[in-house]
């Protein structure tokens, strides 16, 4: 199955190996919007893929090209650049790298140390994977794109003096023109957090949930969690919730694409994620304006600037439940400094993560370094 057809010439072709294009994580939906940003400028861009939702494909990337028939075309086309995102993807990229004229470009979705929390089930199929990932970007890879200055700095380190060249391209996030109004937030009012992601244990809900306890019963704050996504933890978030009394200020709901009216309706976004590449919930909690407290982890401080004394007293370095409780009693009941901060994210993602900033480091790089 494929939509090649439009396309004739293989001048500058870019494929996209990513095996399974369906609704799923941020991750996805970032690919296709940066893939149909980089269409509307000129790129040659086709997808390959074993499966795909056609729906979600085009409503991300409505430009887009797509083949199920991935060893044909790599084999059949001529000099070509290959981006692949997902590491069950490596054996066609090693294969044609070693046996065509290709120019390689694993884009790392997450971060290098990711292995390092999981369970011990799945530690050590972690490293197994993180070591021939080293091995293979190594060897075959032409350069590697990551999402954060962070990850760069990791892998950087990994390859050591083999000057192996790592790039940084960030995730797309667009403003929302909605203008989010901390105007009637009131120390007698009902104060609304929002969280947003997949049930898993890598985001740590236990902790935010186990903090708005003490929130609760320590400083008797009136306020409501909206915790928005699915996963396999859902049952055993709600028992939690259950066991320390918080059934009715904790409300789940199923994760929808209209998120950011949720967050416009809100007055602070919380991520407690153990690791994370770039969050998309926190990239579109800040597009709309809205403050965001989280724990310390590299997508975090890319997104928030923790270079910035102000803004960066929304990352709380410490993982302690009752530091973060007592830190988010205190930036609860500062309305101003929720304001300035939420105009201050705003205005980050409007300078540093648009699409003609993606767009233009996109460029740049490829054409100094790639092509």
């Amino acid at each position: 199955m494929d939509n090649f057809n439009s396309i004739k010439s293989d001048e500058n072709l870019i494929y996209f190996l990513f095996s399974h294009i369906i609704p799923g994580g941020g991750a996805e939906k970032q690919i296709l919007i940066q893939a149909q940003t980089l269409i509307e400028n000129g790129y040659n861009i086709k997808f390959l893929c074993k499966t795909i939702d056609t729906d979600h494909f085009k409503r991300y990337c409505p430009s887009g090209n797509y083949s199920t028939s991935i060893f044909k075309h790599l084999l059949f086309s001529k000099e070509y650049c290959l981006f692949n995102f997902l590491s069950y993807d490596l054996k066609y990229c090693i294969f044609f790298s070693i046996f065509k004229k290709i120019k390689w470009i694993p884009f790392e979705q997450t971060h290098p140390n990711y292995y390092r929390f999981y369970s011990s089930k799945y530690r050590i199929i972690r490293i197994i994977k993180f070591l021939m990932l080293k091995y293979f970007y190594l060897i075959f890879a032409h350069s590697i794109f990551t999402q954060t200055d962070d990850a760069k700095e990791q892998w950087s380190k990994i390859f050591g003096k083999s000057n192996k060249n790592i790039f940084v391209l960030s995730n797309i996030f667009e403003l929302n023109n909605k203008i989010k109004s901390y105007d009637n937030l009131s120390n007698c009012s009902e104060f609304k957090i929002v969280m947003a992601g997949r049930l898993i244990n890598l985001k740590d809900y236990e902790f935010a949930i186990k903090s708005f306890s003490i929130l609760s019963h320590k400083y008797n704050k009136n306020f409501k969690v909206y915790i928005n996504g699915d996963g396999e933890l859902l049952n055993s978030l709600k028992e939690l919730t259950i066991k320390l009394k918080l059934d009715e200020i904790i409300l789940f709901k199923k994760f929808n694409d209209n998120i950011q009216e949720t967050f416009l309706n809100s007055d602070l976004f919380i991520m407690t994620s153990k690791i994370e590449g770039m969050p998309n919930a926190l990239g579109e909690a800040m597009s709309c304006g809205l403050a965001c407290l989280t724990l310390d982890f590299p997508g975090a401080k890319d997104l928030l600037n923790f270079k910035d004394d102000f803004t960066r007293q929304q990352i709380i370095l410490e993982r302690e439940v009752n530091h973060f409780a007592n830190i988010l009693n205190e930036i609860t009941n500062n309305h101003c400094n929720l304001k300035k901060l939420g105009s201050m994210n705003k205005e980050r993602i409007k300078l540093h993560f648009s699409k003609e900033n993606f767009l233009e480091n996109f460029s740049k790089t490829f054409n100094e370094n790639i092509r």
